[in-house]
């Protein structure tokens, strides 16, 4: 899709529509696996880097940069020959809740002693590797290597490909969440009952779950 059009879709879907929405959640062991399946957690990425990765999904490169100088960090696996085939966003809240990019102007609320993983991606060149779920697995022995004790994701219900992918990284049964959003007022209705959001307002990611 042209970055244009990626654009002006965008926009119009921030400013009103619905989605179903997936969101998965997993406690993390004391004793879990310790052992990396290839990726690499970056707290620092070159500049000219950052932006090719931003240039393939069409976004703006000086968003990645402030999610990296707001203290998120970037997983990625691939080789030698491409070591960014896949990746995705990790955002940890060890000490103190943080809060992340959702949708529209809104923003989720992490708990502390959780980690949430967001925004990933596999170039299509790379798909059909399973590098989704080892991404997922690595993020996870990142998170409980810094204290984290439970783990959030969520996917669009009509991605059928990354539901599989979160399911097969060990995840349990989603729960099922309904937004609605009408220019800077988001309302998500979820197991728990309905939570709004105006403008910038965040959401606690626990309440969207059983």
């Amino acid at each position: 899709m042209p970055i244009a059009v990626r654009e002006l879709y965008w926009t119009a879907r921030r400013a009103f529509g619905t989605r179903r929405l997936l969101v998965f959640a997993r406690n993390l062991p004391a004793d879990g696996d310790t052992v990396s399946l290839g990726s690499v957690v970056a707290e620092h990425v070159p500049p000219a880097e950052l932006a090719g990765l931003a240039a393939v999904r069409g976004d703006d490169p000086s968003d990645y940069t402030a999610r990296l100088a707001a203290g998120h960090r970037l997983i990625h696996i691939g080789d030698t020959r491409d070591p960014f085939a896949a990746w995705g966003w990790i955002t940890l809240a060890d000490a103190a809740e943080r809060e992340t990019p959702w949708e529209g102007a809104a923003r989720l609320a992490i708990p502390p002693g959780a980690a949430y993983f967001w925004d990933f991606f596999t170039k299509p060149s790379a798909r059909g590797q399973r590098l989704y779920p080892r991404l997922l697995r690595d993020a996870m022995v990142f998170a409980a290597g810094h204290g984290i004790s439970r783990v959030f994701i969520y996917c669009d219900a009509a991605n059928i490909a990354s539901a599989k992918g979160i399911v097969a990284a060990g995840f349990a049964a989603p729960a099922a969440v309904n937004l609605f959003r009408a220019g800077p007022l988001l309302v998500a209705r979820g197991p728990r009952g309905r939570h709004i959001s105006l403008g910038s307002g965040s959401v606690p990611i626990d309440t969207l779950l059983p």
